[in-house]
């Protein structure tokens, strides 16, 4: 699976169940788990073992604080056959030729039938996308059949974790377009309130799936709970002149509760490694020569078949180097410990390179390093995706402030001094709870997100309107126009340079991100005048 699927590439419709469903299981996985401690499932040879394992603390949750039957059901009532659904699934913008087209297909009964059942109160007084946990089940058992015929499941072959298909995913992607669709319809109608319902809603969703058990699960829900930010940020941007106090201050505390600090390291790729340890040696506790290559080159060729007999070659000729069962055992462990004491440091510290896991030989230890996916990817993203939180709900206080004094952002005309605050102190705690909100998470310490005001007299901006470049074209700020922005990796203040605004700027980028005004959406308005 790609790292990163964007939002705006739909995905194709697939209704018919898979041949490779598993045979039902007698005794369920709680029971199972209930039964059996978690050494003794580890070490379990029946691959239905792990996954019982990887299960169970979904199952432990009950079913009315799980929202993915919820989903389900929301999904079954829309209308994907409809050429409309392209547009929904892109980045909307008022101003696009394809927006009425989104809005309209959010707008049809099946689909506001769906938008109902999602946000909907349920009896423990919280909606689908407030619920505790997705809590999709891995694999077919503890699934009804009816979602397994519309492939709202995880297929696992053989109950081998590593060759799993997400089949649920596209369905997911589906309707978080139509949350985002929705709340741009609703705001379309003037029904503010009901649109930041939607698009919050929206955001926990994304928020929802970075809780799963996997690599790839848990870096796209990461990506698209990155791009929710963006488009929060637009959405406040193209109805800042309709949405209330109250509107974006709820904005700025729903993102404050989203809990970035309970996202932890996907526990299933450790499952897959101590699976395939399991395949792999006989009883004797040393390499099965005849499983060892037969395990790794169906991992080889999971997405190309016709190299399976290539890569069971290349394994059976190296099957003598691989070590011994206790050494990968340590290895496996030491590799996952590693990974979760770095992901308890500070950000810019939990980022040092040389890992355990990097440091493992690709072919002594390919029990190890060929199944489970270099989590540094997860560590990479956590700093712009902290940033990019703070930076919004901060933009959202700067948002209510002007809103307060009952002024207009219009693009080519000047503020005048005192409707904009004059530093980030007047927006929190009024508009933004949290000082902790404040902090640019690029930079090591309390040092915050940097703001300034446009000021004619300022010889940073000593001269007519302060020119952005921008990915959409260059834009102009005027005097006494707000800038709100991060550092970004190169850690040092850029103003003196164009500003380049990028969601996720790499290591050397010399640039800074910038989170208000929206440049990039002043950019797009700007060419179409």
């Amino acid at each position: 699976m790609p790292d990163r699927l964007a939002l705006n590439s739909p995905l194709p419709r697939r209704r018919a169940a898979r041949s490779r469903l598993l045979p039902a299981w007698t005794l369920s996985a709680a029971a199972l788990a209930a039964a059996l401690p978690a050494t003794a499932l580890a070490q379990n040879n029946d691959p239905r073992g792990f996954v019982d394992q990887l299960n169970a603390p979904i199952l432990a949750v009950s079913e009315d604080e799980r929202a993915y039957k919820i989903y389900f059901e929301a999904h079954e009532l829309i209308d994907v056959a409809d050429e409309r659904l392209a547009a929904a699934m892109t980045s909307l913008d008022p101003g696009s030729s394809t927006f009425q087209d989104a809005i309209g297909w959010a707008g049809e009964p099946g689909q506001q039938e769906a938008v109902g059942l999602i946000l909907e109160k349920n009896r423990r007084g919280s909606n689908a996308t407030q619920r505790k946990i997705f809590g999709l089940p891995y694999g077919t058992h503890n699934v009804d059949d009816d979602l397994i015929i519309s492939d709202f499941v995880v297929y696992l072959r053989d109950d081998l974790l590593f060759d799993r298909e997400e089949a649920y995913l596209p369905r997911y992607r589906e309707l978080v377009a139509l949350l985002r669709a929705e709340a741009f319809r609703r705001a379309e109608n003037g029904d503010t309130s009901g649109a930041c319902e939607a698009i919050l809603a929206m955001t926990r969703m994304t928020r929802q799936l970075c809780d799963r058990r996997f690599y790839d699960e848990k870096h796209l829900g990461m990506n698209m709970l990155l791009d929710s930010f963006i488009e929060i940020r637009d959405f406040m941007w193209y109805y800042r002149d309709t949405l209330t106090i109250e509107d974006f201050s709820g904005i700025a505390l729903e993102l404050e509760r989203l809990g970035l600090e309970r996202i932890q390291l996907p526990t299933g790729e450790e499952l897959i490694g101590q699976q395939l340890i399991e395949q792999i040696y006989g009883a004797d506790n040393r390499v099965d020569k005849n499983k060892f290559p037969e395990v790794m080159a169906t991992f080889d060729s999971l997405d190309s078949p016709l190299r399976r007999f290539q890569a069971e070659a290349y394994w059976q000729q190296v099957v003598d180097k691989h070590r011994s069962k206790r050494e990968v055992e340590v290895a496996l462990r030491e590799a996952v410990d590693n990974w979760k004491l770095r992901w308890r440091l500070p950000l810019h510290v939990s980022l040092a390179p040389d890992s355990e896991f990097e440091q493992l030989d690709d072919l002594e230890y390919a029990a190890v390093k060929r199944p489970i996916r270099d989590l540094q990817n997860l560590f990479d993203l956590r700093i712009p995706l902290a940033t990019q939180l703070n930076g919004t709900a901060t933009a959202a206080g700067i948002h209510a402030y002007i809103t307060r004094e009952r002024a207009k952002l219009v693009p080519g005309e000047a503020m005048r001094e005192g409707e904009v605050p004059a530093r980030l102190a007047q927006v929190q705690p009024s508009f933004v709870s949290y000082e902790t909100t404040l902090l640019d998470l690029y930079q090591s310490g309390d040092v915050k997100l940097h703001y300034a005001v446009i000021r004619n007299t300022d010889p940073r901006f000593s001269h007519e309107g302060y020119p952005i470049d921008t990915p959409e074209g260059r834009v102009t700020l005027e005097e006494f126009w707000p800038l709100l922005y991060s550092f970004g990796p190169d850690q040092s203040e850029d103003l003196g340079k164009a500003l380049v605004h990028k969601p996720e700027p790499q290591k050397g980028d010399q640039c800074e991100i910038v989170f208000f005004p929206n440049v990039d959406a002043m950019a797009r308005q700007a060419r179409r005048r």
